[in-house]
């Protein structure tokens, strides 16, 4: 049903996902970006890899001075981190996938029972029982849908380190697993060099000079 059927939300409610953008660093922001997306968990995972990939929010920074471009997030991060909620997650929880893209870091948040987290308070046949019939955590590396079984967290770990960008966090409780994804550091030297363009161009000459003094502050 998760993968191939019609009308998946109609027999399991939790089976769909959020995307969000928000300008800001915090859900305060009044101008938020939200799409919910249904179907089946390829049609999700597909999609959702599509608007990662081509939101102006997750793209390259502008190059700064002479140094070269930089990759915001890299695909292959962004990419495993939303296969990995999807195929991971617990579809008997009505609670949906949860992709958040901020100004400085894109969140993946995915429903997890404490079984599945922490599968040490289980053992055995019981275990097994209690993990549940809906496991669909085999089938993307089947559809090429994502990295080897158990490669995902790696690939994530090792595209990040690659590409310059701080490591990934992950936060974990009993009901839920956030794989947060910082953006790269010279985005953020971008950002404070349009905040200072701003504005000095709109004659709020004390928060420029506010601006001026923290961007000196970093280079010591």
């Amino acid at each position: 049903m998760l993968l191939f059927g019609r009308n998946v939300q109609t027999h399991i409610n939790g089976a769909y996902s959020l995307f969000s953008v928000y300008p800001g660093v915090d859900r305060s922001e009044p101008h938020a970006e939200r799409s919910e997306l249904a179907g089946t968990l390829i049609d999700q995972a597909r999609r959702l890899v599509e608007l990662l990939i081509s939101n102006p929010m997750s793209h390259s920074t502008r190059p700064i001075g002479a140094a070269p471009n930089a990759v915001k997030y890299p695909p292959q991060a962004l990419h495993e981190a939303t296969i990995n909620a999807l195929a991971h997650r617990d579809y008997e929880i009505v609670e949906p996938a949860r992709i958040t893209v901020f100004s400085d870091r894109v969140e993946v948040l995915s429903p997890v029972l404490c079984r599945l987290v922490f599968p040490s308070r289980t053992s055995g046949r019981d275990a097994h029982q209690q993990s549940g019939g809906i496991k669909p955590c085999l089938v993307p590396n089947r559809l090429q849908l994502a990295q080897a079984e158990g490669q995902g967290i790696p690939t994530i770990l090792r595209s990040m380190r690659e590409e310059g960008c701080p490591p990934p966090q992950f936060q974990v409780n009993e009901v839920r697993v956030v794989c947060i994804l910082p953006a790269h550091p010279r985005h953020a030297l971008a950002r404070e060099h349009r905040a200072l363009e701003e504005a000095i161009s709109l004659g709020e000459f004390e928060r420029a000079q506010k601006a001026v003094l923290g961007l000196l502050a970093q280079d010591r």
